[in-house]
């Protein structure tokens, strides 16, 4: 893929090879009346151990300070357990689960210019009701939470050249996007027992982190099939985007920005509600690791040496105060960064 760096005027060019990992088609809105302010309206896929739940849409809205990730809604779907418990009568009912978000999940929020930030952290939920015979549970109801945490930033902005609907030089954004998600599973009102959830190969509190660089382009609307969510425009000094009008077709994302580079490092717990965060490393022994811990404004709340003879560390979080902060690792040309939430 073209080179991505904070600079202004790029030029990239995705025609032959076409170098975008995934399009995502929106769909006009389906006048569902648990989302009336929607606009826009996408069906995914998500999986619960080894269930994959396809009746779920995800709905978008756009006003004049952005575009919104709206909410989520799951229809009934049932799911035989047979093939994984050995009986036949276990089953896993999603039910009909509405999550409604609001404004607090941006997706590109303006003013944009360079160096721009967004962020959201929202709580999609799935609730089901589960039959496990060795478990003693017969319709039990229960609830998959799921905290999303992302947070945008404008990296570069210049021209995309596309074979997508013909597009040639249309101005276009880069935002880094990262997103961790936290899942949480509670039975019967309780959090889930850890026999029962290591039965079907799931984690209680498990973290998952990913970085991908979102790519976003000016439609010129002549094409039915657009790779835009956002008209924007450059001004004339060429140092900031404006917003504009802006449809809702398709987004485009290319590919994922891997900042690991052999870093095994398990952090715990997440939130942190204790005061104390936890550290481990489960791989290399031999290098000292520069450790901060930056909030959202980018202020500097930590900064330590994790020593190369030891592999636990702990950051002591009690001075701090509650939000969403960056932990960033390095050590020579490696680098790793996790999202952490601190409620005390």
């Amino acid at each position: 893929m073209p080179t991505i760096s904070a600079t202004q005027g790029q030029a990239w060019n995705y025609t032959l090879p076409f170098g975008i990992d995934s399009v995502t088609q929106f769909n006009p809105y389906d006048n569902n009346p648990n989302f009336p302010d929607a606009e826009a309206v996408i069906q995914y896929q998500t999986s619960l151990s080894d269930a994959v739940i396809e009746g779920a849409k995800a709905y978008y809205k756009k006003n004049s300070t952005g575009y919104y990730f709206l909410g989520i809604e799951t229809d009934i779907e049932t799911f035989e357990l047979g093939s994984v418990t050995g009986q036949p009568n276990d089953t896993l009912k999603i039910l009909n689960t509405v999550n409604y978000f609001g404004d607090d999940a941006p997706i590109v929020q303006y003013p944009l210019n360079m160096g721009s930030a967004w962020s959201s952290e929202v709580d999609a939920n799935i609730d089901f009701e589960l039959t496990v015979q060795t478990f003693n549970l017969e319709d039990e109801p229960g609830t998959w939470k799921r905290t999303i945490i992302t947070v945008d930033t404008v990296v570069s902005f210049g021209t995309l050249t596309t074979q997508l609907a013909g597009y040639t030089n249309v101005p276009s954004i880069i935002a880094e996007h990262s997103v961790t998600t936290i899942d949480s599973f509670f039975v019967g009102g309780q959090p889930a027992n850890a026999l029962l959830l290591s039965f079907f190969n799931l984690t209680q509190g498990e973290v998952r982190e990913s970085k991908m660089l979102q790519l976003y382009t000016q439609g010129s609307g002549q094409a039915q099939r657009r790779p835009t969510t956002i008209n924007f425009y450059l001004n004339q000094a060429g140092n900031d985007i404006e917003g504009g009008d802006y449809t809702n077709d398709i987004y485009l994302s290319t590919s994922v920005v891997d900042f690991s580079n052999g870093l095994d490092i398990q952090v715990y717990p997440n939130p942190v509600s204790n005061g104390s965060l936890f550290l481990e490393r489960k791989g290399d022994f031999t290098s000292a690791y520069n450790l901060s811990m930056v909030d959202m404004s980018g202020k500097v709340h930590v900064q330590k040496i994790w020593p190369s003879a030891d592999n636990h560390f702990d950051v002591d979080m009690r001075v701090m105060p509650s939000g969403i902060y960056t932990l960033i690792l390095e050590s020579g040309q490696a680098r790793k960064t996790f999202t952490i939430i601190h409620t005390p």
